[in-house]
């Protein structure tokens, strides 16, 4: 609307009813002082046109102040909010500036100086950036402490798992270590009480690396232990197992049986010492012993169920050759009860192993015998 009045008005003058007409008609009397008045009134009417204009330009430019301001606002309570949680330093003082600056262009925004409303909004827009920046730090800070802070119930947790393990055997250099990473421990927890998060990360993270190498150690150690611990158990109830048996009274039985003792004797103290490791290898030694000593007194129940039953077998066969008659059958026969014999004495030594040939030699012979009867 404004734009057209003045394109009228600009019309008009230029086809000389304006100013070129009142210039024409200086030396014209009354006639003069017509255009001249009405020339006047042109001017004073693009005037008002123009003071107009310029008032509604700043009306629209108070309107867009205040919608900006009131965007500000609602940043800065945002931020009051976001950053009271977080603790954040860096953040509460740029909320404070925000604050500041907004209070700021408030007062400029009231006054009705020339520029005024562009400077106040400036400063509503540079109040609006801070708010939001300490917005997006105290958020930041906040995920930080929360992830330190998970780091170091992680580090609790190792802790508390090692002390499971590690036993009052375990071993003085590994529970020195143990022991040097709680004292960390409880100062990384100091530090992050203390808002000195940086630190008590870092200081958190060595513990942690610490457990980590001694985490394997200990439960290597543990299985280790146990594993002994089975062997002593073992040993012992093989131990038993020869000792009412009888069978340690031979010379050849009773000297392995002292050794046995002394490897059992030697890794009991291994393990005291915490060579835990060593201390296994030589206790299955000690079992391994025993166990043949154990595998050696099953021989003679063996050797003399089989000797009884050849010597059944024999007593059977011989019937069977005195009816028959046959000769070759009896020669055969009687070197089969030779070997049965010889097998019985040799068990009475205690001497199975030769008794145990003796006997197969036997089962041979009389299988002879009774392929030859089967004839």
């Amino acid at each position: 609307m404004f734009n057209l009045l003045l394109n009228n008005a600009i019309t008009h003058i230029c086809e000389g009813k304006g100013t070129g007409t009142v210039i024409e008609a200086v030396s014209g009397g009354e006639e003069r002082t017509g255009y001249m008045r009405y020339g006047l009134m042109i001017f004073a009417f693009l005037g008002l046109l123009l003071i107009s204009g310029v008032s509604l330009a700043q009306n629209d430019n108070i309107a867009a102040l205040n919608t900006a301001m009131e965007r500000t606002y609602q940043a800065i309570e945002k931020a009051k909010d976001v950053v009271g949680k977080s603790n954040s330093e860096r953040a509460k003082y740029l909320l404070e500036v925000a604050i500041r600056l907004q209070e700021h262009a408030d007062q400029l925004r009231k006054s009705e100086r020339f520029g005024s409303v562009a400077q106040a909004g400036k400063y509503t827009f540079s109040a609006r950036e801070k708010a939001l920046r300490a917005i997006a730090i105290a958020r930041q800070a906040t995920e930080n402490e929360d992830y330190i802070l998970r780091r170091l119930e992680r580090t609790d947790d190792l802790i508390r798992r090692i002390e499971e393990k590690a036993g009052p055997d375990t071993p003085d250099k590994i529970m020195l270590i143990l022991d040097t990473a709680r004292k960390k421990q409880q100062r990384a927890v100091e530090l992050f009480r203390n808002r000195r998060f940086k630190m008590a990360l870092q200081l958190t993270m060595q513990v942690e690396k610490s457990l980590e190498k001694i985490i394997e150690q200990v439960g290597g150690y543990v299985k280790t232990r146990k594993r002994f611990e089975s062997l002593q158990g073992r040993y012992y109830t093989l131990l038993d197992r020869i000792e009412t048996g009888g069978f340690g009274d031979d010379a050849k039985t009773g000297t392995l049986i002292e050794r046995a003792e002394s490897l059992c004797a030697e890794a009991e103290k291994l393990a005291d010492n915490g060579a835990i490791a060593r201390a296994e290898k030589t206790m299955q030694k000690a079992v391994e012993i025993l166990l043949r000593i154990a595998e050696n007194q099953k021989e003679p129940g063996k050797i003399k169920r089989a000797l009884e039953h050849l010597k059944r077998r024999a007593d059977i066969l011989k019937e069977k050759i005195d009816a028959s008659g046959y000769r070759q059958a009896g020669k055969l026969h009687q070197n089969a009860v030779e070997h049965l014999e010889k097998a019985s004495a040799l068990y009475q030594e205690g001497n199975y192993e030769s008794a145990a040939t003796q006997l197969q030699a036997a089962r041979q012979i009389l299988a002879r015998v009774e392929k030859l009867l089967e004839k």
